[in-house]
């Protein structure tokens, strides 16, 4: 067991040093490289817990920049080369950063493919002529939701972070009481996201870790999808609207659906009463 004051400094240092390269103007090779050097995004030395802080903190600074390192962890992980991640949904593998050679994680295997994009969404690519280039028969299934769920905490907390902001920043407050109670909502789901996370994290060896990593990932999945939408609805479409948060790949992977009772007005329902998060067949690495 990892106290508290372990997972803080880790998470603290990586903040510090995504924020300095950010700075810097780095290519995200080359910051990936310093932060491989500096162990932060080795996952062969890193316990899952200590991934999970990493990659929930990366995420935090910056989505845009984090769910890039964290596929290229995973790529060097598995293959000992540089990639993105492609998840299979609905018969279909979808990425939200386009490369030459994605990896693709089954139940019992990971494969490094070389494969054509067809442009989806603003945040989403579908894949299509694959082609396999290597095969590793490896149960990588539960740490890759522990990791997943980790940017979705992380993204979900950047996102509640910049509507606080901009609540601070343009003195909303009678007109706009609604939005407290969602925050407030959102606060709540992010914390049970980051325990569960953790949790699934620190039993990822136990027989139990496929379910309990799977019920982390759907969970945080959910609450990010929550949270950047309502930054977005917030901030009346800043921030380059969804782009920056990229959740887009979890949008269709949590199957959130709106409930919106036509006789209530979108700007005076809860959270709990905007959203109807399906939970069946939740996690494509089942």
């Amino acid at each position: 067991m990892f106290d508290d004051s372990e997972l803080r400094a880790i998470r603290g240092a990586v903040e510090d040093f995504v924020r300095s390269e950010i700075k810097r103007e780095s290519d995200i090779f080359k910051m990936w490289e310093r932060g491989l050097d500096l162990g932060y995004f080795n996952l062969s030395a890193l316990k899952a817990i200590e991934s999970s802080e990493v990659f929930s903190a990366v995420h935090e600074v910056s989505p845009e920049i984090g769910h890039k390192l964290l596929y290229l962890s995973i790529s060097n992980h598995l293959f000992g080369d540089l990639a993105s991640l492609a998840i299979p949904l609905g018969g279909t593998l979808i990425t939200d950063w386009v490369q030459g050679n994605y990896v693709v994680v089954a139940a019992d295997a990971a494969k490094l493919v070389k494969a054509s994009s067809e442009f989806l969404t603003t945040e989403v690519s579908r894949l299509r002529s694959v082609e396999v280039l290597k095969t590793k028969k490896i149960d990588f299934g539960p740490l890759l939701n522990v990791l997943l769920a980790s940017r979705c905490v992380g993204t979900a907390i950047h996102a509640y972070d910049l509507a606080i902001r901009y609540v601070k920043e343009t003195g909303l407050k009678w007109n706009y009481c609604h939005i407290f109670e969602k925050l407030g909502e959102i606060s709540a789901e992010i914390s049970a996201s980051k325990l569960l996370t953790r949790y699934s994290a620190l039993r990822i060896k136990s027989e139990d870790a496929k379910r309990l990593t799977e019920m982390a990932l759907w969970k945080a999945a959910v609450t990010a999808v929550m949270a950047v939408d309502e930054a977005v609805l917030i901030q009346e479409g800043a921030y380059k609207y969804l782009e920056d948060f990229k959740v887009g790949i979890f949008r269709d992977f949590a199957q959130i659906r709106h409930r919106s009772p036509k006789t209530a007005s979108v700007h005076s329902l809860k959270v709990s009463e905007l959203y109807y998060p399906k939970a069946i067949n939740f996690s494509p690495f089942s």
